[in-house]
């Protein structure tokens, strides 16, 4: 099989880690003169304070006081992609004419009070991702939808009598890797074997290279993939 290199999909960015947490960074902004002006590495740098201060996040380099220069810009610049990423605040200038403020979705995210609204709203938000887009052009493939690649995964799976779920392996190392070969080769069934495939997942893990550089040097196919556990094992 001749080697093809596939970069990875991901939602966001991925240094927010616990998406919980946009919530209150969200909140943070809204609160802040930085509200539909977080333009410019000076207002990066503020938020990344603000974010700082309020514990939403740790930055080292901000506590560290034997560092002259303490540009934390990058921490800023980061949330604030993310956010817009998920379609909480509104583009940046030349997408926007209200760049960087909170939309109805973010509005919705800061006022709920109970976890199943919090999930309603990243909910809506997945329903409208597609990928690539405006804002999330990092690959260069036709435009999909990363919800229903999971969703078509998960009939397979349950067509085929196996367990509806997905690893976070097989999220990491399979899943992300199947939106660019969607349409070349759709998912018809899941292999009959999964302890099998699970032994595939892992040996294409040893052999992976930085998926959000480079990719992996392995043609995936949506068919291979399997599941034994709850991705929130």
């Amino acid at each position: 099989m001749s080697e093809q290199r596939i970069k990875a999909w991901y939602l966001a960015n991925t240094t927010i880690r616990n998406p919980q947490r946009l919530k209150e960074g969200l909140r943070l902004l809204v609160g802040s003169p930085l509200h539909g002006n977080l333009i410019g590495r000076i207002r990066e740098q503020q938020f990344a304070i603000l974010l700082n201060e309020a514990g939403i996040v740790n930055v080292k380099r901000l506590r560290d006081n034997s560092v002259d220069v303490r540009d934390a810009s990058d921490v800023g610049r980061k949330w604030r992609a993310a956010m817009m990423q998920m379609g909480f605040i509104t583009p940046g200038p030349g997408l926007s004419k209200r760049p960087y403020t909170v939309t109805p979705n973010g509005g919705r995210l800061i006022n709920s009070n109970i976890l199943p609204e919090e999930q309603e709203c990243f909910l809506r938000a997945l329903l409208a991702l597609q990928l690539p887009s405006q804002v999330d052009k990092y690959i260069k493939v036709p435009p999909f939808s990363p919800l229903r690649i999971v969703l078509h995964i998960l009939h397979g799976l349950e067509k085929a009598g196996l367990d509806a779920s997905i690893s976070q392996d097989e999220m990491a190392f399979i899943v992300q890797l199947v939106g660019q070969l969607a349409r070349a080769y759709p998912l018809t069934r899941a292999a009959p074997e999964p302890a099998r495939r699970r032994t595939r997942a892992r040996s294409r893990r040893r052999r992976r290279l930085p998926f959000h550089t480079k990719g992996v040097g392995w043609l995936f196919h949506p068919s291979t993939v399997c599941s034994s556990q709850s991705i929130t094992s």
